[in-house]
């Protein structure tokens, strides 16, 4: 029995740390107000790049680990060079491998970040999905026990057939519980699309950009967003907000956490480290959300001071440390 098995992508990460990167503000864009810019034609520097294994269910699965839990990962990668090093690292971190699947032709999907070195919480990511595409589930590949699932997002074309059968073992395992991330694919079908699914979920887990575009508002309040989202059939909503921490909702109050202001080294990874702190916050305290959320906060501000998705995750011994202090 698994306390959780993470589903969702598993990919190499490169991250690079660029010196004359610009931002440049364009206020009036309706969808992406700042933009990362380079001049035309110019070779650019860059430090060491940095080499790590990222990826929903890897970056989750590593964070449920290393707080102590047992772990079973589900992703697909490429039959290379790329895959072993992430099977290797899985193993490395404890996290029972033996329902990733091998693509025979595909590549491994591979994550470049670009990171402006005087800008740490600003990054632009470019993603070749690869493999992770070709994931496709079927009732044979889901034979296992556990508590929860968390799944992140899906991508591919077989993502609708996936998320079916990944709900369907609510009836199948007994008292499971879902946590899902939703991906760009999920949220650009939006809620009404998924509102079978939606009412299957235990928790659901969504930044405050991702919260409005799964609602189709762009200009809602954060207790709207919560309460819209909630309405829709999830036990508990959770919204993280980056520097400005997170939020939850259960359907009776609404709970706030600020962030832990850490010096950000690099941003990526923080929803995850967010998400798998929630959920392992409330395994360990029995479904208390205040201190699921502590743990969510506590994790996701670690996890920022170090480059990399997974290197600055808390252990179960540092987060009673921290859960204790505060």
């Amino acid at each position: 029995m698994y306390d959780v098995v993470t589903i969702g992508s598993g990919l190499r990460d490169i991250t690079f740390s660029v010196e004359r990167a610009k931002i440049i503000y364009r206020p009036q864009n309706p969808l992406y107000k700042k933009f990362i810019t380079f001049p035309l034609g110019t070779k650019n520097d860059f430090q060491r790049p940095i080499f790590t294994v990222g990826g929903g269910a890897c970056n989750t699965a590593a964070s449920f680990s290393k707080l102590g839990l047992k772990v079973a990962a589900i992703t697909k990668i490429g039959k290379d060079p790329e895959g072993r090093l992430i099977l290797e690292k899985l193993r490395k971190d404890k996290i029972d491998t033996r329902f990733i699947q091998i693509d025979e032709k595909l590549a491994t999907g591979l994550s470049f970040i670009i990171s402006p070195k005087k800008l740490k919480r600003e990054r632009t990511i470019f993603t070749y999905r690869g493999a992770i595409n070709n994931l496709k589930l079927q009732i044979s590949d889901l034979k296992f026990k556990t508590r929860w699932i968390y799944l992140a997002g899906l991508t591919g074309p077989y993502w609708r057939g996936n998320l079916k059968r990944i709900f369907g073992l609510k009836s199948r395992i007994q008292n499971l519980k879902i946590a899902w991330n939703p991906g760009g694919a999920q949220l650009k079908a939006g809620e009404k699309s998924l509102n079978k699914y939606l009412k299957l979920t235990d928790v659901l887990i969504v930044n405050q950009e991702e919260a409005k575009d799964l609602i189709r508002k762009k200009r809602a309040r954060m207790s709207a967003l919560l309460k819209t989202l909630h309405k829709g059939g999830p036990k508990i909503v959770v919204i993280t907000c980056g520097r400005h921490g997170a939020y939850t909702y259960d359907g009776k109050k609404i709970y706030y956490r600020q962030a832990t202001g850490h010096r950000v080294q690099d941003a990526t990874g923080a929803g995850d480290a967010a998400g798998a702190g929630f959920v392992t916050g409330l395994i360990l305290s029995r479904g208390n959300v205040a201190k699921a959320l502590k743990l969510a906060i506590f994790n996701s501000g670690s996890v920022v001071t170090e480059v990399g998705a997974q290197n600055g995750l808390l252990t179960r011994k540092e987060a009673n440390k921290l859960i204790k202090a505060n």
